[in-house]
Formats: structure tokens, sequence, C-alpha cells
């Protein structure tokens, strides 16, 4: 390696490690709740040192390492900046993963059923202020079922952490498709 690159390279003199999770990537505790600022000046940061441009002059192995952690960073910033992901993430950390067909609280089923029910109606009826009442019910259920999974990581209590994604995970996708009903409506 020429002695310009070594001065340049952000890879000489310490080994980058792959194997730490994205909340040390970035400088984080490895926690649901961060600080979104600190996270976003530290991706601004990494960025910056690893961005492929700034190595196109440097040797072809140096190239393809500035490459993959650029992706790496990236990866790590859209799986941290997301509640959700953030969580499904910090689940799989504590050694918890999501099933396919999770067995749910009758409950929460019923409540399920009954969202459902009533996007289908707005969508029958294709009365926007309807579907403009469900998406600012929809966007308080989705930041209480956040508070709750922040409470429940914080409390150590995974398996209620992990009641609480399925139920966000649900909430996020009717929020999806009320969208989508929305901008189908609007389109036409």
């Amino acid at each position: 390696m020429s002695a310009v690159a070594e001065r340049v390279s952000p890879f000489s003199g310490s080994a980058l490690d792959f194997s730490q999770d994205f909340f040390s990537l970035f400088g984080l505790k490895r926690q649901f709740s961060i600080d979104t600022q600190a996270l976003e000046r530290a991706y601004i940061a990494l960025q910056k040192q690893f961005h492929p441009d700034r190595f196109a002059a440097m040797q072809e192995h140096e190239r393809r390492a500035a490459t993959q952690w650029s992706i790496r960073v990236n990866e790590g910033y859209r799986e941290l900046r997301d509640d959700l992901s953030r969580a499904i993430y910090l689940l799989s950390l504590l050694g918890t993963s999501l099933e396919e067909n999770p067995v749910l609280p009758g409950d929460f089923l019923m409540m399920q059923l009954e969202l459902r029910e009533a996007l289908e109606e707005i969508e029958q009826s294709e009365a926007l202020p309807a579907l403009d009442q469900f998406k600012q019910q929809l966007k308080r259920n989705i930041a209480d079922q956040t508070a709750q999974l922040s409470g429940f990581f914080e409390a150590g209590q995974r398996d209620e952490a992990l009641k609480s994604v399925y139920a966000l995970q649900f909430l996020k996708k009717l929020e999806q498709d009320s969208r989508r009903l929305e901008d189908q409506w609007l389109d036409l």
C-alpha cells in the first residue's frame, strides 16, 4: 500500500469488525429507545468515512472493503431508524425470533378483525373523511403500541415485547393498506 493510501485509508492500523451489531457500529446502547439524532450523526460520519467514492484511487481490496462497509452502514441505519425493525433486530440479538404463524391472544385477534372490517367498510363507502379519521386513529394506536413496546424492553419483558411486535406489525401493515387505498382514490 502506498504512503498516501495508508494515510487516507480508514482500514490501516485497525481491523474493522463485521461481527459487531448495529448498535455498536453506531456507538449506541443496545436498547429499544435510542437517540435518533445520535444515530443520524453517526450515520453521516460513517458514510463520509466509508463512502466508496473516497476510495476510487485505492487498491481493489480497499475499494471492495469500503463498498462492504458502506452497505453495512446503510443496512444498519435502515434497521435502527425504524421502531419496528429495531425491535425485531433487538429481539434477534436477545435470541428471540418471530414465528411465521404465532399463537396470539383472542382479544388481539378480535381487534385485528374489527380494524380490518372497519377498513373494508370505508373502502366500500369510498368516504375519504372516514379514511382520514381511521388513519388518525391508527397513528395513535401505533404510537401507543410503540410506547408499550418500549416499556416491555425497558422492563426486560421479552415475551411481552414479542407480542407487542406482532401487534405493531399488524398496525403498520394496516397503515400501509390505508395509504394504498387513499392513493387509489386520489389517483382516480
